[in-house]
């Protein structure tokens, strides 16, 4: 996302986090520590949080939805854990955030490679999750998942599945830039003007696939 931006971008992700696990190990507290008042802050999760958290050994399960029902279970320190929803961890990051007078953005996954015949699984629950969260809290929504959706979909299955060599989720150097565009696409295309579309710089200019939604 560098590439397409006039501010700098510092990429705090880590393979294989769930928004559970991003906080449990200390992520999310060393990404705050180096967050200052009127930085955006991007939050696309959703991948690593599926699954059940009562019986999950990589303890980075949590539970479906945006409600605030709970779980507990035990690590395989032997410590005892509430874990929340997908949504209660989405809350908890956008409350740490607004608290250091930054600006949260959320946004919905990218689209695993699944297909059924020719039709690209179009519906994420993780990224309706998000856009529920983010329409409570009345932050901005970047509908990330719609677009990444859309131009994997025009490719097909065969050409699509070349930017996914090892797996369904994780793709090569040429699919990162896909992502990284259909981001970029999001952001142009959003219904209420996106707070970051005044720092798109030239090459984001250039960005004009797939085609911004017809309603909003």
């Amino acid at each position: 996302m560098g590439d397409y931006l006039t501010i700098p971008v510092f990429n705090a992700a880590r393979s294989g986090r769930s928004t559970r696990s991003f906080i449990n190990e200390g992520l999310w507290s060393r990404l705050l520590s180096g967050t200052a008042p009127g930085d955006f802050v991007l939050i696309e999760m959703g991948h690593n949080d599926e699954g059940d958290p009562s019986n999950s050994t990589s303890h980075r399960a949590t539970l479906p939805g945006i409600g605030d029902d709970t779980v507990e279970t035990t690590t395989a320190s032997g410590k005892a854990e509430t874990v929340h929803s997908f949504g209660w961890y989405l809350r908890k990051m956008v409350a740490d955030i607004q608290e250091r007078e930054a600006i949260p953005l959320i946004s919905g996954m990218v689209n695993r490679n699944q297909w059924r015949g020719e039709q690209l699984r179009p519906g994420w629950p993780f990224a309706r999750d998000a856009a529920k969260v983010a329409k409570k809290l009345g932050v901005e929504y970047i509908d990330h998942t719609h677009y990444s959706v859309a131009v994997f979909q025009q490719m097909g299955s065969a050409k699509a599945s070349a930017y996914f060599p090892n797996d369904h989720t994780h793709t090569n150097p040429g699919g990162a830039r896909i992502n990284a565009e259909t981001l970029v696409q999001a952001i142009k295309c959003a219904c209420r003007t996106s707070q970051l579309v005044g720092y798109l710089n030239d090459k984001a200019s250039e960005v004009s696939a797939p085609a911004c939604l017809e309603e909003c």
